[in-house]
């Protein structure tokens, strides 16, 4: 049957199918909405959506505590490489941050870290050897937390970890006048005039002059918070066995996780 010629049985024929829906669905309805919308994004920065396991945030307990890092390199300063890390495994500092390694030169870095005090809650210097064979002697590396060695090593194969309390330890420093048992190692500072801080050890300054051991033991004044005079540390050469000992100066820091650098 052709167009608009009626039928009882297939009614009027072919049905054009754009007209028919367009007759079913007025023009003043709204068209359907799209499956995928836009998104409107307000200017700044969106505010985050909350988490069903939110972090503990552990909050500083106190003042921070002065922490020491020092590396005396082997030959093959270059291998050597380092990176200290907070209690959530963040790098707060490294070898790559720092004026690198030299051949048999003493690097001491001064920080000031934030105190947690819980007992889950560590920081960790990790040091490593890219050849795998550590830092020969007499290379070393040291780790002094408020004023105590905590660590000394050098002698490792690719990497050596220490851990250490995110709390100020409480108890008496290692190094102890009245004890009379001077470490030849241990390192000891006097400031010049300039500010500038000469370092040397207790078997170094055993083997000057008088003149040169006098000058080093008259002071009692901590050039530093983890530096001691060495009428201090070395109560052997200096002869102060009896004397009453220099407390360690308070050290006020900034109460931040990234440390404070103090002057070298």
């Amino acid at each position: 049957y052709s167009q608009g010629e009626r039928n009882d049985y297939l009614g009027w024929g072919i049905v054009n199918a754009r007209l028919a829906l367009e007759a079913l669905v007025p023009a003043s309805l709204s068209p359907s909405p799209t499956l995928n919308p836009t998104v409107y994004q307000p200017s700044g920065e969106p505010s985050p959506s909350p988490t069903l396991n939110p972090t503990v945030s552990h909050q500083p307990s106190g003042a921070c505590m002065p922490v020491d890092i020092r590396i005396l390199p082997d030959e093959h300063a270059s291998e050597t490489s380092w990176n200290l890390f907070n209690p959530r495994g963040d790098v707060i500092n490294s070898s790559d941050q720092e004026d690198p390694l030299l051949l048999e030169t003493l690097f001491v870095l001064h920080t000031c870290l934030r105190t947690y005090c819980a007992d889950d809650l560590e920081y960790q210097f990790v040091i490593r050897d890219s050849y795998g064979d550590g830092i020969f002697a007499p290379g070393y590396y040291e780790i002094y937390v408020d004023g105590d060695l905590i660590k000394k090593g050098g002698d490792f194969t690719t990497e050596d970890v220490t851990k250490f309390s995110s709390c100020a330890p409480t108890s008496a420093p290692t190094i102890n006048p009245h004890s009379c048992n001077e470490d030849p190692e241990v390192t000891v500072g006097r400031k010049k005039p300039d500010g500038a801080i000469v370092q040397h050890t207790c078997g170094w300054l055993g083997t000057q002059s008088d003149k040169v051991i006098q000058a080093w033991c008259r002071t009692t004044k901590w050039p530093n918070d983890t530096i001691p005079p060495a009428s201090y540390a070395c109560p052997n050469t200096c002869d102060t066995c009896s004397a009453a000992p220099s407390s360690a100066p308070t050290s006020v820091c900034s109460d931040r996780l990234a440390p404070v650098k103090t002057s070298s």
